[in-house]
């Protein structure tokens, strides 16, 4: 009784953290929606970027590499799958 009761859980377990998994993968649709969006945030970041070097903000030099750097950013996550791997709790003690 005990060995079948270890084993259901160990079960119940493997499954807990399998089909999480299992049901986040993205659909091919999903993919693109994500990769149209990145696009369109790359264009803003770029006319951004290109309103603060007409102010004076940023010399063209610096308008430049920043251009540079949006694009590389974007290549980078479109060949790594546009996933989020970063963030979480942190070390910061938060509120309390």
């Amino acid at each position: 009784m005990r060995k079948l009761l270890v084993l259901t859980l160990i079960s119940l377990m493997v499954l807990l953290v399998t089909v999480p998994a299992a049901l986040a993968a993205m659909t091919d649709q999903q993919k693109e929606e994500i990769d149209s969006l990145f696009q369109k945030i790359l264009e803003i970041k770029q006319q951004i970027i290109q309103k603060y070097v007409e102010a004076g903000e940023l010399t063209p030099e610096q308008g430049q590499w920043l251009q540079q750097h949006a694009e590389e950013m974007y290549q980078f996550h479109k060949a790594n799958g546009f996933v989020n791997h970063c963030g979480g709790m942190g070390y910061s003690f938060g509120m309390m």
